[in-house]
């Protein structure tokens, strides 16, 4: 009877199990997927990132400051030391689309603070009311700059009780937010509403404010003319700051200084507003949660899936060059029948 040794048996066997191995390739070929999406993160994927979000609720920005305001009962300038003005900004989302985002945004300046609801303004019958004004603009939702087509119906109106059909000169440069990505040398024109043209922002250097790192704009608008209290020909200069986090576009901090005379030079209204620190406060909050977002797509995801994909394709390689091992082996196993036992 023949006899095996015992590990001939065994070999052939495992020979005849063997099958082709599936695994090594579903470990490359995840790993190198996962090393094109490493490239593709910060490059077409943060493109589309990088856009001004689509969000329906709408922002309240609040500056206080003070100033000088003639009144007519007394004749004279009179000093406040509370003026309040209260900004409302949401965006159009069934105008908005890919490209552009339509902003939508009123603005009411009080002589004092409105307990519980500043951001109510009844401008027809609140004596403490100073102006209000509302504003419709669409933008580039990466370069923030204004589109003017007449599909959006961007419009600018000073009075009250409508927004829309107006005849204000068209927006120009940019008016809630700067682009993605702003740098001390670029030129940003800045949109003034009550002038009705853009001037560019001077750099005034680099600050932190409240650990995220900012740029300092100023704009300085030309002297225009205006209706002051929308009844007295008079006219109205602006000088607006900027403090920008340059890699969202977001202002942080804004202040603005405001004159207004009547038609005979003497002053109607001199008044330095500055946003509030609970304002500054948000938006630190909402920059730092724009940068996280943006870090990751652009640092962090795109390491990981690069450092996961060489992993993979690594092992994969490691067990592929393994099975080519295991079938030389095989290939050189040539099986030798034992001689059979001498009889009696």
């Amino acid at each position: 009877m023949p006899a095996f040794t015992d590990n001939e048996p065994q070999h052939a066997a495992d020979g005849q199990r063997r099958k082709p191995g599936i695994l090594a390739p579903i470990l490359i070929g995840l790993g190198v997927l996962l090393l094109a999406l490493a490239i593709l993160l910060p490059t077409m994927v943060l493109g589309m990132v990088k856009k001004t979000p689509l969000d329906p609720a709408t922002t309240t920005s609040i500056a206080e400051g003070k100033g000088k305001i003639f009144d007519a009962d007394a004749g004279e300038l009179v000093e406040y030391d509370n003026i309040q003005a209260t900004r409302l900004v949401s965006i159009d989302t069934k105008a908005s689309d890919s490209d552009v985002a339509v902003f939508q945004a009123t603005l009411c300046v009080r002589k004092e603070p409105k307990s519980g609801a500043p951001d109510e303004c009844d401008f027809m019958n609140d004596p403490d009311i100073l102006s209000f004004s509302c504003d419709r603009v669409a933008t580039k939702r990466y370069e923030a700059t204004a589109v003017n087509e007449k599909k959006y119906f961007e419009n600018v109106n000073n009075e009250p009780t409508d927004c829309e059909g107006t005849d204000y000169p068209d927006h120009q440069g940019l008016t809630y937010k700067f682009p993605f990505d702003v740098t001390a040398d670029g030129n940003y024109e800045m949109n003034d509403g009550d002038s009705g043209g853009a001037v560019k922002a001077e750099y005034q250097g680099k600050e932190t404010i409240k650990g995220v790192d900012v740029l300092h704009f100023k704009a300085e608008f030309p002297e225009a003319d205006t209706k002051i209290k929308g009844i007295f020909p008079g006219t109205i200069q602006n000088t607006i700051e900027y403090w920008v986090e340059p890699t969202t576009g977001m202002v942080i901090k804004g202040a603005q200084h405001q004159v207004q005379k009547f038609e005979n030079g003497d002053t109607a209204a001199d008044v330095q507003l500055d946003f509030t620190e609970d304002n500054v406060n948000s938006n630190v909050a909402k920059a730092k949660d724009s940068l996280g977002l943006l870090n990751i797509v652009q640092l962090w995801a795109p390491i990981g899936a690069g450092l996961i994909g060489l992993c993979l394709i690594a092992a994969g390689l490691i067990l592929r060059s393994k099975r080519r091992r295991d079938d030389e082996q095989d290939r050189e196993y040539e099986y030798q029948p034992p001689a059979a036992y001498a009889g009696r």
